[in-house]
């Protein structure tokens, strides 16, 4: 028997089984394109694993640039290198390549240590200089290392060193050393010295009480001397001693009165201006003699004149 739909679909429980059929239906397709779309746990577990991982391990420590209000940069942290031209600082500041140019350098105010310096590296050698002790000692080395125990940077050329010390008792020298071997310990033979009271020494460590010492020979076009002279040997009241007496003198004492002996002059020297006025004092001394000597002899020829020519043709 044939059973009309329309009739089946209009009665009550026909209706209803029917909406359940599509509910059904609409549920299960639902859940298909839901499969599709979201992924299953496992996979969203392991895509949230590689993102929350990277945050939890510790990240490797950078260098940043940090800006002030005043337009300062400074590095952080404090420790980093700043390279220029190179990937391997090996210094706060390790420029590389071209040449640079420095308008102006401030160093900080306090005690500096023998690291805090500024080191130029030539292509052989290095120029060193470095402020040290907080005390006003700035230093320059070449082809060598500062501190108090340098050594040489490179192989076969000589060390240089310039001190200027204005807190010191030496306001300014200079060193030389002979040409070593890299790491070698330098030995500084200084060649030249500036005291703070303007005392200077020329291969001398202590120009004592001259203003100019020098271990060595001098040469000049012309060298002024200022010297007193010795005219006083000619003024009335200086008594010229008995020509007995300086005999007497020089056989007791083998020189001269008034110059000091040659053993006194090797210890200590004697001073240009003073031999001058000596040297001079004596030969105007001998003039004297030699007046007097003079006076006498025409005195003598007075009282027993000599026979002349006409004498001697007549006897």
């Amino acid at each position: 028997m044939r059973v009309r739909s329309d009739l089946v679909a209009s009665l009550p429980f026909g209706r209803e089984k029917r909406g359940e059929r599509k509910e059904k239906r609409a549920g299960i397709a639902e859940r298909t394109l839901a499969r599709s779309l979201v992924p299953p746990l496992s996979s969203l577990l392991s895509l949230s694993l590689c993102l929350v991982l990277p945050v939890l391990q510790p990240a490797a420590a950078q260098s940043t640039w940090v800006s002030s209000e005043t337009g300062i940069l400074t590095t952080s942290p404090a420790s980093s290198s700043v390279g220029i031209g190179t990937g391997a600082p090996v210094s706060a500041l390790d420029v590389s390549g071209r040449p640079v140019v420095v308008r102006k350098i401030n160093v900080p105010r306090g005690v500096l240590s023998a690291n805090e310096r500024l080191r130029l590296t030539g292509a052989t050698s290095d120029y060193i200089f470095a402020v040290q002790d907080g005390t006003g000692r700035v230093l320059q080395y070449w082809n060598a290392s500062s501190g108090s125990a340098p050594t040489y940077l490179v192989d076969g050329e000589a060390a240089g060193k310039i001190l200027f010390s204005p807190q010191f008792s030496s306001l300014f020298t200079v060193s030389y050393a002979p040409p070593g071997v890299a790491g070698a310990p330098v030995v500084w033979e200084e060649y030249f010295r500036i005291k703070n009271d303007g005392s200077v020494g020329i291969g001398v460590v202590n120009p004592g009480s001259y203003k100019l010492n020098v271990a060595g020979g001098i040469r000049a076009d012309e060298v002024v001397v200022n010297t007193t002279g010795a005219d006083f040997v000619f003024e009335d009241g200086y008594l010229l001693r008995p020509l007995e007496d300086v005999a007497r003198f020089i056989e007791a004492h083998s020189h001269l009165p008034g110059i000091p002996p040659s053993a006194e002059m090797a210890a200590t020297g004697m001073g240009v201006s003073a031999m001058q006025t000596l040297l001079l004092q004596k030969v105007e001394e001998l003039t004297r003699y030699l007046i007097e000597q003079q006076a006498q002899i025409r005195a003598l020829e007075a009282r027993c004149p000599l026979p002349g020519p006409d004498d001697a043709e007549e006897e």
